[in-house]
């Protein structure tokens, strides 16, 4: 009977040191998995950060090229006018020269 009693205790402290190595080998796994997740937490962060920054450059350009086109449409205004007034100033000149001979 000792005998058996001592084949069960072994065999019980068997299935406790397979269990036990079944559960840090879940606890390794599980980690692992864990740690894939962060990282690809953190990649897709990355990834989408570049993205946001890449809409930004994107706003900010077309931001420069509309304020360029402002500024080019007002120095045309600008040079019209000074046309214009060049014209009237000309006329004038004209009609004073001629008013004087």
């Amino acid at each position: 009977m000792e005998g058996h009693g001592e084949s069960t205790a072994a065999m019980r402290f068997r299935k406790a040191a397979v269990k036990a190595r079944h559960q840090k080998e879940l606890t390794e796994i599980r980690n692992n998995i864990e740690k894939q997740i962060e990282q690809s937490l953190r990649d897709l962060r990355a990834e989408n950060e570049v993205k946001r920054l890449q809409v930004l450059e994107a706003q900010v350009i077309i931001i420069i090229i509309i304020i360029i086109i402002i500024i080019i449409m007002i120095m045309i205004i600008i040079i019209i006018n000074l046309s214009f007034v060049m014209t009237l100033l000309t006329e004038e000149m004209t009609a004073v020269t001629t008013a004087r001979t």
